[in-house]
């Protein structure tokens, strides 16, 4: 069985109707926000029938030719996410313990094309089956 957080953490964000698309991977050709997984999760606990307590770090990138709508965007998700009681799997592959946001969204760069890049960093605390 494959674990769907990201699948569904990817559809409760989108939930918010925030002005732009969000995708798994890397970030469109337009205005757009990416979600990705990140180095730096860990095991918290292992159990002995194979069960895993996890801290797994993701990442919303967001491109955008409007600076205010970026970090607009990035704070509702920051603050929805850290409300958020409930993300349930589709398939039964974890359970939702909670999320924190752990970078607040920052700049990260512009490009040639005038597109601005900015960044979130939330931590997933899931239990793993």
């Amino acid at each position: 069985m494959s674990l769907d957080f990201q699948d569904m953490l990817m559809n409760e964000v989108d939930t918010l109707k925030l002005a732009y698309p969000i995708r798994a991977g890397a970030l469109d050709v337009e205005d757009s926000i990416a979600l990705n997984s990140i180095a730096g999760g860990k095991t918290i606990k292992s159990y002995y029938d194979g069960t895993e307590q996890k801290a797994l770090n993701y990442e919303f990138s967001i491109k955008t030719k409007d600076q205010k709508k970026a970090i607009d965007s990035l704070n509702a998700i920051s603050l929805h996410l850290e409300a958020t009681k409930r993300l349930p799997s589709g398939n039964s592959s974890y359970d939702f313990d909670g999320i924190k946001t752990t970078n607040e969204s920052f700049f990260v760069g512009e490009d040639e094309k005038g597109f601005f890049f900015f960044r979130l960093i939330i931590q997933a605390t899931i239990t793993v089956y």
